[in-house]
């Protein structure tokens, strides 16, 4: 993936990753990633 992101014409990949997953967070920065910050959403439901 890390080669193929790389190759001309292509601006970049995204992918989520919760942040309780820290062998995955880990594993992503070895292979060059950074981190961007996610806002999430909700709104209540009608009870």
């Amino acid at each position: 993936m890390a080669a193929e992101t790389r190759a001309p014409g292509l601006g970049e990949v995204q992918w989520p990753t919760p942040a309780w997953n820290e062998s995955g967070v880990r594993f992503y920065g070895r292979l060059g990633a950074n981190a961007k910050e996610k806002l999430h959403y909700t709104l209540p439901g009608a009870d």
